[in-house]
């Protein structure tokens, strides 16, 4: 068994209450830590399961078109580790992977990250009525990144996420 991540859905806070932006990062990743420990223990099967459970009221919101007047979330963040070594296609290399992802019914937004050797690129996508302006979200996003000097991160625990699935 690895220590590795495992896909699996999580209701993280994105702590919009605190201006900090050292502290707003301290406090998602304790959220985010929050959730790994509930699932260190599981196996891929019930974290599986477990993702489903949680899933299921977005799911029959989908399928069948009734929309409660407020949805449980309306931004998916996903972060896809990748490779840290340069990939090759016969001799052509690989320069950079771009994440993509879909916006669905009742959504907001949709951030997906990818990382490749020693890059983290980003993906957003949203609804034009709920984010009328993408310039401004993703001016926000640089803006965010810039306040967050690397010597500022709060400290990552050693804390296995959950096995390799």
């Amino acid at each position: 068994s690895g220590t590795g991540n495992k896909v699996a859905m999580i209701f993280a806070s994105l702590a919009t209450d605190v201006v900090d932006p050292v502290e707003r990062l301290a406090a998602i990743r304790h959220s985010v830590e929050h959730w790994k420990r509930r699932y260190k223990d599981m196996t891929s099967e019930q974290i599986l399961g477990f993702t489903a459970a949680l899933s299921t009221p977005a799911g029959l919101n989908l399928l069948t078109g009734i929309a409660p007047r407020h949805q449980a979330f309306n931004v998916v963040i996903s972060n896809v580790p990748g490779p840290s070594e340069t990939l090759y296609y016969g001799d052509a290399k690989l320069e950079g992977m771009y994440p993509v992802s879909i916006v669905l019914d009742g959504q907001a937004l949709n951030i997906s990250l990818a990382s490749y050797r020693d890059s983290l690129e980003f993906g957003l996508l949203a609804c034009r009525r709920s984010v009328p302006s993408m310039q401004h979200m993703l001016q926000y996003l640089s803006d965010a990144l810039d306040a967050l000097d690397p010597g500022d991160a709060p400290a990552q625990k050693d804390t296995p996420a959950a096995r390799d699935g």
